[in-house]
């Protein structure tokens, strides 16, 4: 996330339209709700199971 106000509201109404507007939108929404933070844990142990 961005510490500039402005950047921060660029990226919301870009975000919103892309939900709005796109034929990607369901995966989009999808995206909200991945907890990214167990990405690179999830890459980790698929790495060792190999």
């Amino acid at each position: 996330m961005s510490n500039n106000p402005k950047q921060f509201y660029l990226d919301f109404v870009y975000d919103e339209y892309m939900k709005s507007n796109s034929s990607f939108a369901y995966i989009l929404t999808i995206f909200d709700y991945i907890d990214w933070s167990l990405v690179p844990e999830i890459l980790n142990h698929a790495a060792q199971a190999e």
